[in-house]
């Protein structure tokens, strides 16, 4: 499933929000101190960035920013502003005819809508030690609400505020305050290991749909609306403002938190309270040094443009409406897949200095995860925690079956000249076919009967579903030396449900007739609850060592990836993978690795249903008169 060009868009505006706010870490922006300028090799190339695209983007997050928010009315304020200059700038975009501002306005307001729910104390239980919120669900409100499904009154009776404000004596935090084990002094909660971050991006999720809702039915205008989601051009420059976020975003250490990599203070040997396994100092000189490396692109400079208006103090106009999220709360669950534990078991660099990260996809979405850096094997103990990756799905969807492996068993006849040292495959339909082979073994031989793992990883990272197998058949390729095969038997598992069993083919594979297919077979294409699972392990390694390697975690021969299937409910999964050759030859297949996963279900909790409305009167009413009395004269 690739990403749209228009949410790719919406995503990089929403990034830059960030790497303008970090203006003094950065070398090339003109603002960083001589010494980072030195490092960065940014001492003949800064771009000078302009104070007040600095500022808009500082104001973009809740947070302590400007003496940040301490009540609800000044909270109230803000979410009005971001309104109306939001639903300003949109209209703007569709009466210009001018999709890409659209989408700048939508990434960019966006970031500080769900910066909210992770730096305020919205998600917070009542009375917890130290802390303490608004305990919504226990005023029937729902577990994760959005700021705009409470109704006003209700929030202004609450003490909310945002960290580090005038008068809170919380502060914002690091990714490990408090050793990440309560909120107590510091409330961020914007990675994994953070407590209430599920509540928070659950929230956060919600109010995305919600804002890009509100926006589109303020503009008002579905044509326009549809040209900006199907975005016919991407300009130039956009895969590497993407290809940037990514790269800055994991080698520092702020991709999925982790921690930074030591950077030890001048004078000292401390390396600071940010510190930890998720980044490396090295990879991001380069990965910086890269991404200014060229001109600053058309989305980065509209970004800028757009901030500043986005941010304008005190705007006048409308307020554009929203709807509430309850429904949809209430018809949504999510996935969460959790990584507890990764390893590689012979890893062939010096002990102990693997990088080791994890790609995934839910129900075909894309997820990457942090870079554990210098370890050959993690276990994410306090103050990390697992990589976690959340997906939302419907509670009643339902998923084509993935195809999580497939076996192949092949008997070779036992009559003279029936072997051969040809090429053998298995085909599933007009262009899927795969090679059945082992290494260092003489296969196909008089007599064999041998069983073949599948070598699928690449039809799984393209959705590969049983319902896409339209056949089975055994391939031949031309004629070697030795003519032809003599094909014995057949049998083929696909996800351990045996689909093909023939025993008695006993046919000469030669010539033009080189396949055989199976005359039983049905096709089928089920679905059901499951949601498909795929899993990576892999190394981190530079360029000069040929990039990063996969790391074999799949049991079978010829396998590295884990592709699995989880029907949602109260009940966790956990396994463990270990890489190997089973039904392999003499020959591995690569670095093994292992990791233990966790499969498990979220439930928002929405808010109770709004009390019925009373019934309305009838509209022709009969009353008695008192006896003897008409019209209040006496008869």
């Amino acid at each position: 499933m690739r990403t749209s060009r228009a949410i790719r868009v919406a995503q990089v505006d929403n990034w830059f929000d960030d790497l303008y706010d970090n203006a003094e870490a950065i070398p090339f922006s003109g603002h960083a101190g001589p010494l980072t300028v030195l490092l960065g090799g940014a001492a003949f190339h800064r771009e000078n960035w302009d104070d007040d695209v600095i500022d808009a983007a500082l104001h973009s997050h809740f947070d302590s920013t400007g003496g940040g928010f301490s009540n609800a009315f000044q909270l109230d304020a803000e979410w009005d502003r971001l309104r109306r200059r939001t639903g300003a700038l949109a209209r703007e975009a569709r009466d210009t005819g001018n999709p890409e501002l659209l989408l700048t306005v939508l990434g960019a307001s966006l970031h500080e809508v769900q910066d909210f729910y992770a730096h305020t104390n919205w998600v917070e239980p009542r009375g917890a030690p130290g802390f303490g919120g608004p305990d919504w669900a226990g005023q029937g409100l729902g577990g994760t609400p959005t700021w705009f499904d409470v109704p006003a009154p209700a929030r202004q009776a609450e003490l909310l505020y945002t960290g580090g404000s005038i008068g809170i004596p919380r502060d914002h935090g690091s990714w490990k305050s408090d050793g990440n084990r309560s909120l107590a002094h510091s409330m961020a909660k914007d990675w994994q290991g953070r407590p209430l971050y599920t509540e928070a991006h659950v929230a956060a999720y919600f109010a995305t749909r919600q804002w890009v809702a509100g926006v589109r039915a303020w503009v008002a205008d579905e044509a326009f609306w549809e040209r900006t989601r199907r975005l016919e051009r991407q300009r130039a420059g956009l895969d590497h403002d993407l290809n940037g976020a990514l790269n800055i975003g994991v080698s520092s250490g702020h991709w999925q938190g982790q921690g930074e990599a030591c950077n030890p203070r001048i004078l000292e040997l401390d390396c600071g309270e940010r510190s930890g396994p998720g980044g490396n100092l090295l990879d991001l000189n380069g990965a910086v040094q890269r991404y200014f490396a060229r001109p600053r692109s058309f989305y980065r400079r509209l970004w800028e443009d757009t901030v500043t208006r986005l941010q304008a103090p005190e705007p006048t106009g409308p307020v554009f409406p929203v709807v509430s999220t309850r429904e949809l709360q209430a018809r949504t669950q999510f996935v969460r897949l959790d990584v507890t534990r990764m390893a590689e078991i012979d890893n062939l660099d010096v002990p102990g200095r693997a990088d080791l990260f994890v790609r995934a996809r839910i129900a075909g979405q894309p997820y990457i995860s942090a870079v554990i850096n210098a370890r050959d094997s993690f276990g994410f103990r306090r103050p990390n925690a697992p990589y976690s990756f959340l997906r939302s799905v419907q509670r009643t969807a339902t998923f084509a079956e993935p195809v999580r492996d497939i076996r192949v068993q092949i008997r070779t006849g036992d009559v003279r000249f029936a072997g051969t040292d040809d090429d053998v495959y298995l085909r599933i339909d007009g262009s899927r076919r795969f090679a059945l082979d082992k290494r260092l073994y003489d296969d196909f031989e008089r007599g064999d009967l041998d069983t073949y793992s599948v070598p699928i990883d690449d039809a799984i990272a393209d959705h590969l579903s049983v319902g896409e197998i339209e056949r089975i058949q055994i391939e031949k390729s031309r004629d070697g030396a030795a003519g032809g095969w003599r094909l014995g038997g057949v049998r083929v598992w696909v996800n351990g449900r045996l689909v093909v069993a023939d025993d008695r083919v006993n046919r000469w594979l030669e010539d033009d007739h080189r396949s055989w297919r199976a005359p039983g077979f049905v096709p089928s294409a089920p679905r059901a609850a499951p949601v498909p699972i795929q899993i990576a392990l892999w190394e981190q390694d530079p360029p000069i060592r040929g990039g990063n390697q996969h790391a074999d975690a799949h049991p079978w021969d010829r396998r590295e990836d884990i592709a699995d299937a989880y029907a949602p409910g109260p009940v966790a999964v956990r396994r463990t993978t270990r890489g190997g050759s089973r039904f392999g030859g003499r020959l591995g297949d690569g670095d093994r690795a292992t990791f233990t996963y966790v499969l498990s279900t979220y439930q928002p909790v929405p808010a109770d249903p709004p009390p019925p409305p009373p019934p309305s009167p009838p509209d022709l009413r009969r009353t008695e008169l008192p006896t003897g009395r008409v019209g209040g004269v006496n008869e």
